[in-house]
């Protein structure tokens, strides 16, 4: 599988990260798939709320499915899905025929979250364009002995790690997303794919940002894309390569 990692542009609004996801999927559709980061149509703000309403938030899916099977590649985006009453950090494939193929809810979630989002309840692995993938989300990195036991029996041969982290050194709990991922990597005999915001939209001042690690079946960091920059890799799941095809500096934040 040629898989793009899009360390996308973030914005406040559904309506321009939708644009931003349709504008790659349009611009990369010979690949097989494209990874997008956590929450990445919505993004995760102060204003989340605003733009994390039912009817939007599932006509922007709707939306992606009619261009997913247009253009004929599968893509994993994040988003804010509700149910009942209740609104998930969701991972979502939709598939090249227009469908959602898989859902993982986030169950690992930070404090300000929890404000608003609801604890998901378990983590299935999906057969994907024959590949076995999970989806670790964002801080979940650090719970690595549940991450471990909850998905080894289920064999997943991609995990794949939408983020948003920031990568300073001063920074404990980032250093520690750092070391479980790669344990994670070696203990599933997996790839771990990371795709991680390149910027913060509540405080634009933050740095460290982006730098998406990709580590292989034996958890040995393959690749790392540019810090605090909008990129696009491609990783070859048959021989480990990794290329980066476009960076360019944020336009505005």
């Amino acid at each position: 599988m040629k898989l793009g990692i899009i360390q996308m542009e973030m914005h406040w609004t559904l309506n321009e990260n939708v644009t931003t996801v349709a504008h790659y999927m349009s611009q990369y559709h010979e690949l097989d798939a494209l990874v997008f980061p956590e929450l990445s149509i919505c993004g995760f703000h102060r204003n989340v709320h605003a733009e994390s309403q039912p009817k939007r938030v599932n006509e922007a899916i709707e939306h992606l499915c009619h261009l997913a099977k247009k253009h004929q590649i599968t893509v994993f985006v994040g988003a804010p899905v509700t149910k009942s009453d209740k609104v998930y950090n969701q991972y979502l494939c939709i598939s090249e025929q227009g469908n959602v193929s898989a859902q993982w809810d986030k169950i690992g979630l930070t404090p300000s979250e929890s404000i608003f989002f609801t604890k998901g309840e378990k983590r299935n692995t999906v057969n994907i364009k024959g590949i076995n993938t999970n989806a670790l989300i964002c801080r979940e990195a650090e719970d690595v002995d549940w991450y471990i036991s909850t998905v080894q029996n289920t064999n997943p041969d991609l995990v794949l790690w939408p983020s948003y982290i920031g990568q300073s050194p001063q920074k404990i709990e980032a250093r520690s997303y750092y070391t479980g991922a790669p344990h994670i990597a070696n203990q599933l005999n997996a790839f771990v794919v990371q795709c991680n915001w390149p910027h913060a939209l509540n405080d634009t001042s933050l740095r460290g940002l982006g730098g998406s690690n990709i580590y292989d079946t034996n958890g040995e960091c393959i690749a790392t894309m540019p810090f605090d920059e909008v990129s696009v890799g491609v990783l070859d799941t048959t021989t480990a390569e990794f290329t980066v095809l476009e960076t360019k500096e944020i336009a505005t934040v």
